[in-house]
């Protein structure tokens, strides 16, 4: 039954992806503006009140760079929570090209994860603000905790090894918070992180790059939670003798709703300095 279920949502997934993902092309050109002091990642707007936000306005999401001679910064809100679609779950991933057409090669998918405390550790050591004895005395190893991180994938969202991005890179990280204005983010990623890549993904003050924004859409853990769903239903209606509207019997779920991904591109001229 449930390998029935499976490949019933498959078939419905695939039926529905081509009006599913909604792309939109990339606008004018936007401005980059140098930080002239490194911003603290906490996803307020505080690092942000000198600038103009710019408007993706089909999805209703203002966004803004800023740059130094070491990183990228970017300050990405969504105004209306229904273009949010599986953000938690996808998490945003930023695709980068400096020359050619828009297309993905290889991109960093910003999510919440799962660590232990000595990953946690590692990670923060590799941070330009550190991490003290003190702090890492009450991390215990054995310990989950949440962070907010940054990892390299290729188009197909396999995860990039350290070793191909030359070795023990900076993790690039973000945080999301609650504001009167909608639910924002804010990330960090090193100009030179996917450099080892390709030349065409070298950014550097002064140049100019195609950046895609990217989230939403169904996940495997996602799926796997329709099934176990749709077998719940299947389940409670042979209790009580006859398939409800709704369920496999009497109409299909409802698999793409609340599950649409977002993509849209945009021209970003990065600062050369604060002059």
């Amino acid at each position: 039954m449930k390998t029935k279920i499976f490949r019933r949502i498959c078939s419905l997934l695939l039926m529905t992806s081509a009006f599913s993902f909604i792309a939109f092309s990339k606008e004018e050109i936007v401005q980059s503006i140098w930080a002239a002091s490194p911003l603290t990642i906490d996803g307020s707007n505080a690092d942000w009140q000198d600038m103009t936000m710019n408007l993706m306005k089909k999805v209703e999401v203002d966004y803004a760079f800023k740059n130094d001679a070491q990183y990228l910064y970017v300050f990405f809100v969504f105004k209306n929570p229904k273009f949010m679609s599986t953000v938690r779950a996808t998490g945003i991933t930023l695709w980068f090209r400096t020359e050619g057409k828009d297309k993905k090669t290889y991109g960093i998918n910003f999510k919440q994860k799962q660590v232990s405390g000595e990953e946690l550790i590692a990670i923060l050591e590799r941070q330009p603000e550190g991490i003290s004895e003190e702090q890492k005395k009450q991390l215990k190893p054995e310990a989950s905790y949440l962070a907010f991180l940054g990892e390299v994938v290729d188009k197909k969202g396999k995860i990039i090894a350290p070793e191909a991005l030359g070795g023990e890179v900076e993790v690039p990280v973000f945080k999301q918070k609650l504001e009167r204005t909608g639910v924002s983010y804010e990330f960090r990623l090193p100009l030179n992180i996917l450099e080892k890549l390709s030349a065409e993904l070298r950014l550097e003050p002064g140049k100019s790059a195609n950046i895609g924004f990217e989230w939403g859409g169904m996940t495997k853990e996602l799926l796997e939670r329709k099934v176990s769903q749709a077998e719940q239903k299947m389940d409670l209606s042979k209790d009580e003798g006859a398939m409800r509207e709704g369920d496999f019997g009497g109409g299909a779920p409802s698999v793409r709703r609340g599950t649409q991904k977002y993509s849209f591109w945009v021209g970003v001229q990065l600062a050369q300095s604060q002059q």
